[in-house]
């Protein structure tokens, strides 16, 4: 029983589920750059979420489902950001080190998981989206790696990481913090 869900004639890819399962979180470029949107399943036209000059990528649902988390260029300046779920005011996210990537687990108390790259290796730190980065969950080498190739376990014990070699593809599992 597949159906479409959007009808613009644009590029849009979906991140997250709403936690009720009843909304897509996505990015398109129907305006020209990349803004968020949500759709429920059952409406024709999208919510905008965040809609304005920067190209706003990468959508994840806090695990609480209050937040959506997000990457804002602009200028060519790279922010962590995030907005309510239900839409609002968007607002930077405190992050102190320089970060690669982020990701959230659907486990409702395990922590986002923000990704550094420092000294030649991957650091894993706890992510809040009110408080920003904080421990230290794990280190890895560095890999080459491609936007969004790493993913949380949903209940966000452990990290799956590529390691981009086509004679001898593995994937690795890294746990964090002991948890």
């Amino acid at each position: 029983n597949i159906r479409r869900l959007t009808f613009a004639e644009a590029e849009e890819f979906p991140h997250a589920w709403t936690r009720d399962n009843r909304a897509v979180i996505f990015e398109s470029n129907r305006n020209g750059n990349y803004d968020l949107f949500r759709q429920s399943i059952g409406q024709r036209e999208p919510e905008p979420l965040v809609v304005g000059p920067s190209e706003d990528v990468m959508p994840q649902l806090s695990p609480d489902g209050n937040w959506v988390l997000y990457r804002s260029t602009e200028r060519g300046e790279r922010r962590l950001m995030r907005v309510l779920a239900g839409g609002g005011r968007p607002e930077p996210v405190p992050v102190p080190v320089k970060w690669d990537e982020f990701q959230c687990p659907a486990r409702a108390d395990a922590p986002c998981v923000l990704r550094s790259i420092e000294h030649d290796q991957f650091v894993y730190r706890e992510l809040d989206p009110v408080r920003g980065s904080g421990a230290e969950l794990a280190r890895t080498g560095w890999s080459p790696t491609v936007v969004g190739d790493w993913a949380i376990s949903p209940d966000g014990r452990e990290v799956a990481i590529p390691n981009h070699d086509p004679r001898n593809a593995k994937l690795r599992l890294v746990p964090l913090g002991g948890r």
